[in-house]
């Protein structure tokens, strides 16, 4: 018997078993989450999936990846509950204007206690993109996909000379650094700084034009993934906030980028990140204290053409 929750990461998956739960023996659970009042009995396998309140799973059963097992349903002995199903004491109400071609096929859609003869449950319909909306890792096939179709729509863009994007980001980097050298060199001949500090200061600067280089590769690779969870505003804001975390860890080499980064995501040939989400991630930022405003002051001159911009298209 669990009398207190369990909070572990294996594997870089989360799992988490609530209070009054039952877990017999040989049993495995990966990834998972298993709510309260749970009954997994002796040599069960329970991989990333939902397992809610009041729950049976008996003996020798299977809940494979993705799947979600609502308030007090049973699984009944040996059986294997397919990956990505959503099971319920509840039948699925029934649409007469449904999409059939949107649903799993071969699925009845009353699938009435076929969780094994002492089994209690409906397993519903779900559609094809269900393991969009699970916490089950992403299918390699579903992930090749994914990157496939991310480099064709890559290719798309491509001019017969070359990466047009690539170019004009290189270019655009390559200016930016030249301007950056340009004004460090002449600071060290204003105020006499040593030569060797402005090597340094120099050098900083192509470490940061470096890395900044790598970001934005890394973020062009997966910006097809990201554009799956990242469609509403409060899911953009968690990535900017996510992101803030990330520079404030590692200030000295990521924090310079913040800036550059967020106005990179936000590109049209990328579109991760809407004018909306920034503006509202800025408003939110604009009443914390000072110390909490660093990556709020560093994209001041975005955030100001942002909104000139908006006022504008609504001028």
């Amino acid at each position: 018997m669990v009398d207190s929750p369990i909070l572990k990461v294996e594997n870089n998956r989360l799992l988490v078993i609530g209070n009054g739960c039952s877990i017999g023996s040989n049993v495995v659970i990966q990834g998972s989450y298993i709510w309260n009042n749970v009954t997994v009995e002796d040599g069960c396998e329970i991989r990333n999936a939902v397992v809610c309140d009041g729950v049976k799973v008996s003996a020798g059963s299977i809940v494979q990846a993705g799947v979600v097992l609502s308030f007090k349903v049973i699984v009944g002995r040996d059986f294997v509950v397919p990956a990505y199903s959503k099971v319920s004491l509840l039948q699925q109400p029934m649409e007469e204007d449904s999409d059939e071609e949107n649903l799993l096929s071969g699925v009845d859609l009353q699938m009435e206690s076929k969780l094994g003869p002492d089994g209690a449950g409906y397993i519903w319909q779900v559609c094809d993109e269900g393991w969009k909306h699970s916490v089950a890792p992403i299918p390699k096939d579903k992930l090749a996909e994914i990157i496939d179709d991310d480099d064709t729509e890559d290719e798309s863009v491509v001019t017969p000379s070359g990466d047009a994007n690539s170019i004009h980001n290189d270019v655009n980097d390559l200016y930016d650094f030249e301007i950056e050298v340009d004004g460090t060199f002449l600071r060290a001949v204003e105020e006499n700084i040593v030569a060797n500090l402005a090597v340094l200061e120099i050098n900083s600067l192509r470490s940061a034009i470096d890395l900044y280089k790598n970001a934005a590769s890394i973020i062009s690779r997966w910006k097809g993934l990201l554009g799956f969870y990242v469609k509403q505003s409060d899911e953009q804001i968690e990535v900017i906030s996510r992101l803030e975390e990330m520079c404030q860890e590692s200030a000295q080499e990521l924090g310079p980028l913040f800036a550059h980064i967020i106005r990179f995501m936000y590109e049209e040939e990328n579109d991760i990140l809407q004018e909306v989400a920034i503006l509202r991630w800025a408003d939110e930022k604009a009443g914390a204290d000072e110390s909490d405003n660093v990556y709020l002051k560093q994209c001041e001159p975005f955030i100001t053409w942002l909104k000139e911009t908006s006022d504008d298209e609504d001028d």
